[in-house]
């Protein structure tokens, strides 16, 4: 008869160095999520002032993507940061 791999109780807390390793990573994921706004609130705002304003010019143009790029590298430093998160969480 096989003997069942169910963790035994009580439940042991993770050691400090993955507990750590956690709580690192959880501020560096809320650091993201905050730039990730931040990003957002930008773009949005400078949407915002140009409505006013009818002729396109290519100084504005330029300005709204590069603060688009930064709005998605902020997204992507987020989405990363949380992964990495939810991966030290995972872990035995």
């Amino acid at each position: 008869m096989r003997k069942s791999r169910r963790r035994s109780w009580p439940w042991k807390p993770p050691r400090p160095k993955v507990a750590a390793d956690v709580k690192s990573s959880y501020f560096a994921m809320e650091q993201a999520r905050q730039l990730s706004e931040l990003a957002h609130r930008r773009v949005s705002a400078l949407r915002v002032r140009t409505t006013g304003y009818a002729p396109e010019n290519a100084e504005l143009f330029l300005t709204r993507a590069a603060l688009e790029v930064q709005m998605f590298q902020a997204d992507l430093k987020y989405c990363e940061a949380l992964a990495g998160l939810k991966a030290l969480m995972r872990e035995p």
